[in-house]
């Protein structure tokens, strides 16, 4: 194994947790704890995308960035690098205060990105018929 690759988990596995996390996210999120809504938003969008990877037989790396860049690889038509890097920055911010590099934590940029994880996850479950 390489160094920063990943091979323990199988796709299905990465697929439930993001489930889990986005789940987690919702509830969170209806419960006015925004912080911990970004922080499980970022999880499932980085387990989903790395379900999607497994699945087609590409590396999944330790490293967020490389699994960003690889996330392209798997054709969504939608920008998945910058919505990972977007939702890594609010991780950051809500986990540790970082300042912002990207994007301002609130409630409302939390929601639009709650909206966009929702569609990061059925464009994942559609293209690769994720049925569990």
């Amino acid at each position: 194994m390489n160094l920063g690759e990943e091979s323990s988990l199988s796709w299905k596995e990465y697929w439930k947790m993001a489930k889990d996390f986005h789940s987690s996210a919702k509830k969170n999120f209806e419960l006015d704890d925004y912080k911990t809504a970004a922080n499980r938003a970022y999880l499932s969008a980085e387990s989903a995308v790395k379900a999607g990877l497994k699945f087609t037989g590409k590396q999944v790396s330790t490293k967020h960035q490389n699994n960003w860049t690889n996330s392209v690889l798997l054709e969504l038509g939608i920008d998945t690098f910058s919505l990972l890097q977007e939702l890594y920055d609010l991780r950051l911010q809500a986990d540790y205060g970082t300042v912002s590099e990207v994007v301002k934590l609130n409630k409302e940029e939390v929601s639009k990105y709650m909206k966009k994880l929702e569609d990061l996850l059925e464009k994942i479950k559609k293209k690769f018929e994720f049925k569990v």
